[in-house]
């Protein structure tokens, strides 16, 4: 990222930012900054879709709201070719840019926010935050910005629009606790492990009620049998002669 600044470069620079430390109740040794001054906020755009030559047979990832299912952005519906890379105005992302949607239905309910996790461009719908790592670290950043998106989507949130969006002038208002790097790294670690758990029960669950549909269907078909099986049947569920 060019001209980067570091944190002592942004501290006192701002009384707004102190006072807003102060109301945080932060630690003495904290700061807060903007969105803007943390990171680098990006865009991105559709390449014609009448021409064969961005889209056909192309490998590089672009990411759009639908392609949001987790926290991570490992990999995208559509993909586009190095022409198309070059008609859009969406730069490729590097792994640990915070990827969140900014314009689409789903904000009525939600604010989607991934993690790059393989280089990818973005369509219009989407800001990326390249984090200036002088200031944060990258993985901070994101469990940040994770762990505020409902916060981010009520007060950023356009009103009179068609559909709806986030107010972009306002996201870059946003306040950001920065503590030391070494606590950053600490919580973001923490917030690292707590989503790899979520991620592999969601996983287990999934295969679980795949397994599950796979028995019932052939339960109900009578190609398993229950004969001569012992089963557990809960108290609510067993059958009473009536008196």
């Amino acid at each position: 990222m060019s001209n980067q600044k570091t944190l002592n470069d942004l501290n006192g620079s701002d009384a707004e930012k102190s006072t807003l430390a102060e109301e945080m109740d932060l630690p003495s040794d904290w700061s807060v900054q903007y969105l803007e001054d943390v990171c680098e906020i990006g865009g991105g755009s559709t390449p014609k879709r009448s021409n064969d030559e961005y889209w056909d047979g192309g490998d590089i990832l672009w990411a759009t709201p639908k392609d949001f299912d987790g926290p991570w952005m490992v990999d995208t519906e559509e993909k586009m070719t190095e022409a198309g890379a070059e008609a859009s105005t969406s730069q490729v992302y590097d792994n640990g840019t915070v990827l969140l949607v900014v314009r689409s239905g789903v904000l009525r309910h939600t604010l989607p926010v991934a993690k790059v996790v393989n280089a990818t461009t973005v369509n219009q719908d989407i800001k990326a935050l390249q984090p200036n790592e002088d200031v944060i670290h990258p993985e901070y950043l994101f469990q940040y910005m994770y762990s505020q998106s409902e916060r981010i989507r009520v007060r950023c949130k356009k009103t009179g629009t068609t559909v709806e969006s986030i107010q972009t002038s306002v996201l870059k208002k946003y306040p950001v606790p920065v503590p030391p790097m070494e606590d950053q790294v600490k919580i973001a670690g923490i917030g690292h492990n707590l989503d790899l758990t979520t991620q592999r029960a969601l996983e287990l669950a999934e295969q679980s009620k795949t397994v599950k549909q796979g028995l019932m269907e052939d339960l109900l078909s009578g190609e398993v049998s229950t004969d001569g099986e012992e089963i557990d049947i809960p108290d609510e569920l067993e059958t009473h002669e009536s008196d």
